[in-house]
């Protein structure tokens, strides 16, 4: 016999087309999302409800890391001085925006951020620089699970 899912636990449900649809509730806003298996599903279930307990908010799910790093530099602004906040908006124009800015917040992941450190360092960006573009987006994304 199946187990019942509790309350927050999101739901799996087969659909007429052979497809897995799995559902999950975001701040009172239903998120679905459809899979070829019921695994799949189950893995979608489970990373949602970790990013819950990280701080996801649905407004959050939906924004992109360009929108995201524009308003974390406008809040950051009068907390450090004028010469950092232009080092971290060169940063983000010159080396995130263009390989990270449209990827959704909810599907950033350290393999992506891996990869574009990678890629600088391949391109001839000096360690030191690779290693500021890692400081930026580490602090940002601290100050995301702190905020929300």
């Amino acid at each position: 016999m199946a187990r019942k899912r509790g309350q927050g636990e999101g739901s799996i449900n087969r659909r007429k087309n052979g497809l897995w649809a799995a559902q999950m509730t975001v701040q009172g806003r239903r998120v679905s999302k459809y899979f070829k298996t019921q695994s799949e599903c189950r893995e979608w279930l489970r990373k949602i409800r970790t990013q819950i307990d990280d701080g996801l908010t649905f407004s959050g799910a939906q924004t992109n890391v360009s929108a995201f790093l524009s308003e974390w530099l406008v809040l950051t602004e009068t907390s450090v001085r004028p010469k950092t906040i232009d080092a971290y908006k060169k940063i983000v124009r010159l080396h995130i925006d263009p390989e990270l800015g449209r990827i959704k917040m909810k599907d950033l992941s350290p393999r992506q951020i891996q990869a574009l450190y990678s890629k600088k360092l391949e391109s001839g960006l000096s360690a030191r620089s690779v290693v500021l573009i890692h400081a930026v987006l580490r602090t940002s994304l601290d100050k995301r699970s702190s905020r929300e």
